[in-house]
Parts: structure tokens; C-alpha cells; sequence
């Protein structure tokens, strides 16, 4: 009697653990329908921005905070960025740090992105002088890495890399096209050349000596000045000697206004004058004071009137600026190119489906996106002209021309409009896609 007893309530024990085994298999399979094994999910994708928000070059990164909070918005509002990895969408942060366009600050920022945020990507927006930085420290740890609005000596800078990829522009074909802009107006067909004494300034420095007398230019050559300097007098009475017509003068930030000033009080005024960064921004062109910046020509990089739509939200590039100055009360420039590195970042993410930096790393090298700047594309190769020029006058281009994406580039002009700084593009070259929107004129008193 007792054995048959034992043998009933084990009887009764096993049922009993069948029972729970299954239903504890039935929510399994259940949790596992609707929440798929596989690695432990982040709270969020965390993309490392190193920035220029304040100090030397600031106003190149004013718009970015509010670029970054319009595209996080957007992405998150409907769940973040879908990564196959983990079955499932994850919100984005782009993890903004100031890095005030310093070299070595910039290193210490990415580092530290790298090593405790553990960011699985770096971006560099925008912000010339600090950008080598970033990239080498990128390469370091192995790190995937865009230098967007990148200048070609930054490739020349970090030599041939695995993880660092340029989004850039080709100066040769600026130079040429500044100079081709000048044969749309007369003028005696004399450049009075002068440039900041910097990486940028002797490349295009070089490039004008090598370029213009080939086009009928006769270049008379004032050198290199010293960063810094705030009297340019001696440079400015010689090229009213020389009866300089065209000024090309590459100045940097605050010097380039202070030329700019001190040509007008001195009473130089060419029919044509391209003098650097005082003209690449509405803001700096107001800076000048009263209605200085009327007829200067500068680089066109990045414009409103740009046909292109951005990849993240289908806006036409104009829509995009209306939507800066409307929410902020400020007219953005040419440093809103920075929004299509964000673009170009979400594409990738998106690509790898995945936070693995050998992931991230092989959609980068795939990318071939058409963004607001245009088709980003780095598998594709230069056309034949392109590369005798870059061989001959640029041949920074040809360092990793797989991790290089050249982009358009047109000549502006600046006009008045309403008591408005407005640019106006008077010079497309080959990007025949781009509109023409005004006829060049000379600069106001120099007739």
C-alpha cells in the first residue's frame, strides 16, 4: 500500500513538472515571438560629434545644435533607426561635444568619445582646422569616420587610412572657376595674389600661380602673409600700384575683414575681389559693415538654391534653410552643408543594420546616397580629365580616391536685398544641374 502510494504521488509530481515545463516552453516561445533572442539591445545609438560651437570659427558651426535636435526629432519620433542586429528600432543621439576648433582639444574629445562613450562612429560635421585630429585618433582605435566638408589637405595630413572617409571639395576646380568668373566681366586681367600663410593658403596659392596664366591671367604675386596680422597696408598701396584689377586674396576669418576694411579706407577697389572667409558666410559679409560685402565673389559650397533634396525627410534644400531662420531668427550660410554628414551618418546606420564597427565600416565604403549636397558616392571613380588635373595641381585627391567624394562647387556673388546678405550663384562650371541665378557685376566704385 505504501510503495502503490509513493508510486501515485511521483506519478502525480511528474505530471505536475510536465506541466510546468511546457507552460514555461509556451512562454518562451511566446517572449521569443515577440521579443527575438539575440544581443542585448542599447538604450540608444550613440554617434560621437566632435564640433566647432565656440572660439576661432564658431559661426561655421552655429547651426549644427539645431540640426542635430530637427534630425533626432525626426528620426525618433517614429521609433529611432531599425538595426536588424537586434530585431528591432533604436533611437539615435548624436553626442555634440565643443571642440572650439582646436587641434589638440579636438584629439582629447575624440578619444574620449571612443573610449567611455564608446561610440561606434565618429563625425566631424564641419571645422577645417581641427579635423585631422579627429581622423587620426579614429584610425588609432579603429573607429569608423566621416570629415564632412572636409579640405583636400586633410587627406594629405592623415596619409592612407582604413576607417576615415572625406567628403571634400577640389580647389583646382574652385580656382579655375573663380578665374573663369572674372572673364565674365572686363577688366585688364591682372590678379593681385596674396594668401594666409597656413595649409590652405599655400595650396591655393600654388594653385593661382600654376592656373591663371594659363587662362590669360598675368598674376602678380604678393606672397604669403603672416597668420594674425592686422595691417595690410604695404600689400594693399602695392596693389593699387600695380593697378590689380582682380584682388584674389585667401584670408582667414577675422583678417579677411580687417583687408577687406583697410582696402576700402585706403581706397583700393578692383572690379573683381575674392578675399576668403569674410565672404563665406551672411554673417561675416554684415560683419564688414554697412555695404562692404556688395559684389564680393566667394566659394559657393553649399546655397539654398541647390535643386537637391535631403535623404531624411525629402526637403528641398531651400526648405531646409526656411526652416532654420524661421525657428532660430538666424540666415545659416554655407556651413548648413554640415546637415548632410548627419545624412550621410543615418544612411549608414541604416546600411549596417547593426552597432558593429566592421559593419558600419563596410556600409560606409558601399555608400552611395543622394543627399541635399548631392549623390555621395565613394566607389565612384574620377572621369579622365579629372584626374590629370588632380595629378597635376591636386594630387591630395588621388591619395584614397575610394574613400574621397568629391562635391559641387559654384561661384557666388553677394548682394542687398531688403537690408538682407544674399547670395546669388553667377558660375556653375560642370555642375550644369545647379542653377544660374544672377549675372555677375563689378564690384560698386570700382568703374
Amino acid at each position: 500500500m505504501g510503495d502503490f502510494m509513493l508510486r501515485k504521488a511521483i506519478t502525480k509530481l511528474q505530471a505536475v513538472i510536465i506541466a510546468v515545463i511546457v507552460i514555461v516552453a509556451a512562454i518562451a516561445v511566446v517572449l521569443a515571438y515577440l521579443y527575438p533572442l539575440g544581443p542585448l539591445a542599447p538604450d540608444v545609438i550613440l554617434i560621437g560629434v566632435p564640433a566647432p560651437l565656440t572660439g576661432p570659427g564658431a559661426q561655421m558651426g552655429e547651426p549644427i545644435p539645431w540640426i542635430v535636435s530637427y534630425i533626432e526629432n525626426v528620426i525618433n519620433k517614429e521609433g529611432g533607426i531599425f538595426l536588424e542586429e537586434y530585431g528591432r528600432k533604436i533611437p539615435v543621439k548624436f553626442l555634440l561635444k565643443d571642440n572650439q576648433a582646436d587641434f589638440d582639444l579636438t584629439a582629447t574629445i575624440t578619444e574620449e568619445l571612443i573610449i567611455k562613450d564608446k561610440v561606434p562612429l565618429i563625425l566631424v560635421p564641419i571645422g577645417a582646422l581641427a579635423m585631422p585630429a579627429a581622423g587620426m585618433k579614429a584610425e588609432k582605435y579603429g573607429v569608423p569616420c566621416i570629415l564632412h566638408f572636409c579640405p583636400a589637405s586633410t587627406i594629405e595630413i592623415i596619409g592612407p587610412s582604413q576607417h576615415v572617409y572625406y567628403t571634400t571639395w577640389s580647389w583646382s576646380e574652385v580656382v579655375q572657376n573663380i578665374l573663369k568668373a572674372c572673364k565674365l566681366i572686363e577688366t585688364n586681367g591682372k590678379i593681385g595674389l596674396l594668401a594666409v600663410n597656413n595649409a590652405e593658403g599655400q595650396r591655393i596659392h600654388r594653385m593661382v600661380k600654376n592656373i591663371a596664366p594659363g587662362m590669360g591671367f598675368e598674376v602678380i604675386d604678393y606672397g604669403l602673409y603672416s597668420p594674425g596680422l592686422i595691417d595690410f597696408s604695404p600689400y594693399i598701396e602695392r596693389m593699387k600700384t600695380d593697378k590689380a584689377e582682380i584682388c584674389f586674396a585667401y584670408c582667414w576669418f577675422e583678417e579677411s575683414a580687417i583687408f577687406w576694411r583697410q582696402c576700402h579706407e585706403m581706397g583700393y577697389k578692383p572690379k573683381v575681389a575674392y578675399i576668403g572667409m569674410a565672404a563665406a558666410e551672411p554673417s561675416t559679409v554684415a560683419a564688414l559693415g554697412g555695404d562692404l560685402g556688395l559684389g564680393l565673389i566667394a566659394l559657393g559650397l553649399f546655397s539654398p538654391a541647390f535643386p537637391f533634396k535631403d535623404s531624411i525627410t525629402g526637403k528641398l534644400v531651400k526648405e531646409l534653410y526656411d526652416m532654420y531662420t524661421k525657428e532660430t531668427g538666424r540666415t545659416a550660410g554655407v556651413n548648413m552643408a554640415s546637415y548632410v554628414g548627419f545624412e550621410i551618418t543615418v544612411d549608414v546606420i541604416r546600411r549596417a543594420g547593426s552597432l558593429s564597427k566592421e559593419k558600419i565600416l563596410r556600409a560606409l565604403s558601399e555608400t552611395n546616397l543622394n543627399t541635399a549636397w548631392g549623390n555621395i558616392n565613394f566607389k565612384k571613380l574620377y572621369d579622365e580629365a579629372l584626374m590629370k588635373i588632380y595629378a597635376t595641381v591636386e594630387p591630395e585627391l588621388l591619395i584614397q580616391p575610394d574613400h574621397t567624394c568629391v562635391l559641387p562647387s559654384v561661384i557666388i556673388q553677394w548682394f542687398k536685398e531688403d537690408g538682407r546678405w544674399v547670395d546669388k550663384i553667377i558660375y556653375v562650371g560642370r555642375w550644369t544641374e545647379i542653377p544660374v541665378q544672377a549675372k555677375m557685376i563689378p564690384i560698386p566704385g570700382s568703374e
